[in-house]
């Protein structure tokens, strides 16, 4: 029964490590999608603010249609810059 009692604690001791180790794994990888998401927008921030200077461009114009479409940028973020409002 003692032996048994052992292996039992020892088996609880592994299901918590590796339930802390998947924790920690799933963590880090909302981390590094959030980062690249983060660094994808920048991108097509950058590239939307280069269109509103230039916008024959068409090679631009498919950079952010594509990144609405991605959900990098919001259609309507893209309609403000384009087309601002003075007061």
């Amino acid at each position: 029964m003692d032996a048994w009692l052992k292996w039992l604690i020892a088996a609880a001791c592994c299901v918590v490590i590796a339930l802390g180790g998947v924790y920690a794994v799933s963590v880090f990888n909302q981390k590094m999608e959030a980062d690249a998401f983060a660094e994808k927008r920048a991108v097509c921030t950058a590239d939307l603010d280069q269109f509103y200077a230039n916008r024959v461009n068409t090679d631009l114009a498919a950079k952010i249609d594509n990144c609405v479409v991605l959900g990098y940028l919001a259609k309507d973020e893209v309609d403000a810059k384009l087309n601002p409002q003075f007061d």
